[in-house]
């Protein structure tokens, strides 16, 4: 996989929209790059959000606490060329519904929320961006929810492969086993062996 740089990080922040240059550099003035270990928390349920993150190396695992079974739920992963954040947060009071931890040693640019605010109140176009990024974040919620509803655990396993997505070959075994829905560990063993004799072409769509 190829470097990522400050070019995918406009592409991923603005969505589309055309942000003027002096309003990127703005921006970027108030981007931090930061390195953070492998198993430290980003944010943390039930804490304020203060930061983003967009990924150019790393996996970062969603996750919260199910209070009902007492046991943690694993909601999902981010990876490079990702934004990492709690959008029920940043468009919703402020306040993480769930924990972000870095699976792998994260390189990544850490976007101040306070700034992004700043940003829409200086420009329409701000503005329309974040908008968008909102709705991006209730479509890949929606399309999740989809695909865990009507898709067997096999299914899902073979769109991770044909989407050549990271998820399938970095993630811990009993990670995975999490995101997929089954248990014990064992069953993904299981998964994985029809999963790829079922070959590239079984599906045509990719995870995201």
């Amino acid at each position: 996989m190829r470097g990522l740089t400050e070019s995918d990080l406009r592409t991923a922040v603005s969505c589309g929209v055309d942000l003027p240059d002096e309003e990127w550099s703005w921006f970027m003035a108030r981007v931090e790059r930061v390195r953070v270990p492998a198993e430290t928390a980003l944010f943390e349920e039930g804490q304020p959000l203060a930061l983003s993150w967009f990924l150019l190396r790393g996996i970062v695992r969603y996750h919260a606490r199910d209070p009902v079974r007492g046991r943690d739920v694993t909601f999902g992963f981010d990876y490079e060329g990702r934004l990492v954040s709690d959008f029920d947060a940043l468009f919703g009071g402020g306040i993480a519904r769930r924990s972000a931890v870095t699976l792998e040693d994260v390189d990544a640019f850490a976007l101040h929320l306070a700034d992004l605010e700043a940003a829409c109140a200086r420009s329409r176009a701000w503005e329309q961006a974040v908008r968008r990024l909102a709705q991006r974040a209730l479509v890949k919620a929606a399309d999740k929810e989809r695909r865990i509803r009507l898709l067997t655990p096999e299914e899902r396993y073979r769109l991770l492969l044909e989407g050549r997505s990271p998820l399938a070959l970095r993630l811990p075994q009993y990670l995975l086993a999490s995101y997929l829905g089954v248990t014990p560990e064992t069953a993904v063993s299981r998964i994985r062996v029809p999963a790829v004799d079922a070959g590239p072409g079984a599906r045509r769509s990719a995870v995201r």
